[in-house]
C-alpha cells in the first residue's frame, strides 16, 4: 500500500470522531460477510461479530467472534515508528484536539462528567 493512501486513511479515519460526519465517504470499500465494509487499499482486513462490550470509562472494550479475514494487496505495512516518521507535523495538533473531544464526549455519554 502507499504511504500517502496509509496517510490519508489514518488522517480520515483517525483525526475525527464518527459522530462528525460520515468518516466512510469517499473510501474505496466492499460489503464484508456480515455487511460492514471491507476497506479495499488496505494490506489486510480482519472481520468480527461482537458478542459483548465492557466499558472502561472513556472506552469500549469489545469481545468480538472472528468471521472473516484476509491479505489483499502486496505491500509494507504502516508501523507506528513509520507513521510518527511521515505523519505531517500539523495533523499531531488535530489528533490531540480530536482525541480530546472523543474522550470528553465518551465520558459524557457514560455519566462520568
Amino acid at each position: 500500500m502507499a504511504l500517502l493512501t496509509s496517510l490519508s486513511l489514518v488522517h480520515t479515519l483517525g483525526m475525527r470522531s464518527g459522530h462528525d460526519g460520515d468518516k466512510m465517504a469517499g473510501i474505496a470499500a466492499r460489503p464484508g460477510v456480515t455487511g460492514c465494509p471491507i476497506l479495499t487499499e488496505t494490506l489486510t482486513y480482519l472481520e468480527a461479530r461482537v458478542v459483548a462490550t465492557l466499558g472502561g470509562q472513556e472506552l469500549t472494550i469489545f469481545l468480538a467472534d472472528v468471521v472473516s479475514g484476509g491479505r489483499l494487496p502486496d505491500g509494507a505495512p504502516l508501523t507506528f515508528d513509520l507513521l510518527r516518521e511521515h505523519l505531517p507535523k500539523e495533523w499531531f495538533a488535530e489528533w490531540a484536539s480530536s482525541r480530546e473531544r472523543q474522550i470528553d464526549d465518551a465520558r459524557r455519554r457514560r455519566g462520568l462528567t
